[in-house]
């Protein structure tokens, strides 16, 4: 038990570090398998990544690429879209 919560309390605390050390200080750092262009007024110029996970981690490693997205739909999803993202 003991363990688990020290365990726990780390992964939450790099959590961020792993974000900002990605190029995202203000966003989520994502791996995605494409990204594409907005169209539209509400995302005219901005980026959406397709089939999304949130780490941002060694993304290139499965092929996908990495992104800092400002949120994923569905909300509250494990995998989805990003939107307003930023690909490096």
């Amino acid at each position: 038990m003991k363990v688990t919560i020290i365990l726990s309390s780390l992964v939450v605390a790099l959590f961020p570090a792993t974000a900002i050390a990605q190029g995202c200080p203000l966003q989520d750092s994502y791996c995605c398998d494409a990204s594409v262009k907005g169209s539209g007024p509400a995302m005219d110029g901005k980026d959406v990544g397709i089939n999304c996970v949130r780490g941002g981690f060694d993304c290139g490693f499965g092929g996908q690429v990495t992104g800092c997205c400002a949120r994923l739909a569905p909300l509250g999803g494990a995998r989805g879209t990003g939107i307003d993202c930023t690909f490096n």
